[in-house]
């Protein structure tokens, strides 16, 4: 398998689960030791419905300072039988460089 390689980044981790109704979502994005700080934090929740994904909650310009970003949410009144997204993107800054991420995951539930 290849991984992505990212010069500023050392881990991102995506994914959400069904529990109860609800999907339970999380986003870690873990930089290097020297990373200034996450910024510019977009985080969209979408379902795929005939083929286009309709966005059902949406998430703006959140950030962290240091090396870690972590983002977790529930999102109630799921329907089963539906596949659904989680996406980001994001800047990840060190020593004056930025780098930009974005990344999703997929789940039937």
């Amino acid at each position: 398998p290849i991984s992505p390689y990212w010069a500023n980044t050392r881990k991102v981790i995506i994914g959400h689960t069904y529990d109860a109704g609800n999907a339970l979502c999380v986003i870690e994005i873990t930089g290097f030791s020297d990373v200034d700080s996450i910024q510019n934090v977009d985080v969209e929740f979408s379902v795929d419905i005939d083929g286009e994904w309709v966005e059902i909650a949406s998430w703006d310009n959140l950030s962290a300072t240091g090396n870690t970003f972590l983002f977790y949410e529930s999102i109630p009144n799921i329907s089963l039988g539906y596949t659904y997204r989680l996406s980001f993107c994001a800047d990840v800054h060190r020593n004056g460089t930025i780098e930009w991420l974005n990344d999703y995951f997929d789940n039937t539930y």
